[in-house]
């Protein structure tokens, strides 16, 4: 099952996965990280699996000149224990809809 991200329960679970991808964050500013993105546009999905989050993706939808709408990815991480089992796969096919069912070209 994939979710967007939405609560800060949900955001909390995605942490130990996305930080294998950005470890350079410091796990107690990852919330607020992730909130004050939030509020100009980012987004987080999660496969869950099990109840366990299995992949998560950052993105953003925005607009360009050259481009008109686009789904942008800024991460994509597949948890380490939970790789070459066609999560990132699902995630990108889900952010492929998610493009087309928000108008992006």
């Amino acid at each position: 099952m994939i979710i967007e991200v939405k609560s800060d329960e949900e955001i909390l679970a995605t942490r130990p996965v996305m930080l294998q991808l950005r470890p350079h964050i410091a796990p107690d500013d990852y919330m607020p990280r992730v909130r004050r993105m939030m509020r100009d546009g980012f987004r987080l999905a999660a496969v869950i699996e099990d109840d366990v989050v299995r992949a998560v993706a950052g993105y953003r939808f925005f607009e360009m000149l050259y481009s008109g709408k686009m789904l942008y990815l800024d991460d994509l991480v597949t948890d380490s224990e939970a790789r070459s089992a066609g999560h990132g796969r699902e995630l990108i096919m889900w952010l492929q809809r998610e493009a087309v069912a928000n108008g992006c070209a």
